[in-house]
C-alpha cells in the first residue's frame, strides 16, 4: 500500500544514513521486495537488499511476517558484515 512504501522508504532512508558513516564513498542502494507465501490475511515477505561501491558489494536476504521487520533484519545484516 502507499502506506507502507513511505514507511519502508523513510526506513531505507534513515538506515543509509547510518552506512554513510561507515563508507567513505558514494553507494548504491538496491531493495527487491517479494510476497512470498500467504497464510489466511498475513504474507510472507522476501527483502533482497543490495549495497554497492566501488570495489565491493554486500548483499542480504530475510523473510518475515512484517515487511518493516524484514527490512530492518537486512540491513542489520549488512550493517555488521560493515564492521568486520
Amino acid at each position: 500500500t502507499e502506506h507502507q512504501q513511505k514507511i519502508l522508504d523513510a526506513i531505507a532512508e534513515r538506515e543509509a544514513e547510518k552506512m554513510q558513516r561507515k563508507i567513505p564513498v558514494e553507494f548504491g542502494v538496491a531493495i527487491h521486495l517479494k510476497g512470498a507465501k500467504k497464510e489466511g490475511t498475513q504474507q510472507l515477505y522476501s527483502i533482497h537488499l543490495k549495497v554497492d561501491w566501488p570495489g565491493r558489494m554486500l548483499t542480504s536476504t530475510k523473510e518475515d511476517w512484517d515487511v518493516e521487520t524484514a527490512l530492518h533484519k537486512c540491513f542489520n545484516h549488512v550493517r555488521s558484515a560493515l564492521e568486520r
